[in-house]
């Protein structure tokens, strides 16, 4: 029987030089795309929990150069470990928020911790390392996106795409808070009653998981009332 040991170790040799190959490429592609931007404002952040804080970038607006297409403004962030760009995302900050918004963002702070007028930061899963999130204003909507530094990359734990109105309610046994997003329908007329849904922490996947609680939180009549 032939052995085919030496044949695997090739094909895994590979694979794992194609992965760090595209990482380098990743990587490159980053630090080109912020090299010669602007930087608006740095927020110190424990990533790595390694008792180094690392730099989060907000950059200066922007307009896009694609060929063809109308420009577009956005306002890039970047993530940086050991003083090196590893992730790069755009239209991730909001320049400026109205009474409302001082609002919302006054819950948030009730989940995500302390709001320096670009984002949050804390560490709500209690895990050593910070998480930031972004609270972002678009049109009629808000969303919200929460990201953290785990398994060498940033980790996208929470999204709320679609966001009318915030509100939370406490975990029965734990000092952690369930986040409830009501939709953006609310108070239109004619409009069914906008979906709620409600995000809890699932500490063995890493992330928020997502609850429709659209009936249940309309039928209640006794919920938690905003602060």
């Amino acid at each position: 029987m032939k052995d085919y040991s030496f044949i695997r170790y090739i094909l895994l040799f590979s694979m794992i030089l194609l992965v760090f190959s595209c990482e380098a490429k990743k990587r490159g592609n980053i630090e080109k795309e912020v090299k010669n931007r602007l930087v608006n404002h740095i927020k110190k952040v424990n990533l790595n929990n390694n008792g180094i804080e690392d730099p989060v970038y907000f950059y200066k607006d922007e307009l896009t150069k694609n060929p063809g297409v109308e420009p577009l403004l956005y306002r890039g962030v970047s993530f940086n470990i050991d003083d090196k760009p590893l992730e790069y995302h755009k239209n991730l900050w909001t320049s400026t928020y109205d009474e409302r918004d001082n609002l919302e963002i006054n819950i948030l702070t009730k989940m995500f911790g302390d709001w320096d007028g670009y984002c949050f930061v804390g560490d709500y899963n209690k895990n050593g390392k910070d998480e930031v999130t972004f609270y972002v204003i678009g049109g009629i909507a808000a969303s919200i996106q929460t990201y953290e530094y785990y398994d060498n990359r940033i980790k996208k734990i929470l999204s709320c795409p679609d966001v009318g109105r915030i509100e939370y309610k406490d975990i029965e046994g734990s000092d952690q808070k369930a986040l409830i997003i009501v939709g953006t329908s609310e108070g239109v007329l004619n409009a069914p009653k906008p979906k709620v849904t409600l995000y809890t922490w699932n500490t063995s996947e890493n992330k928020f998981n997502e609850t429709d609680y659209t009936e249940e939180y309309w039928k209640d009549q006794g919920r938690e009332k905003r602060d």
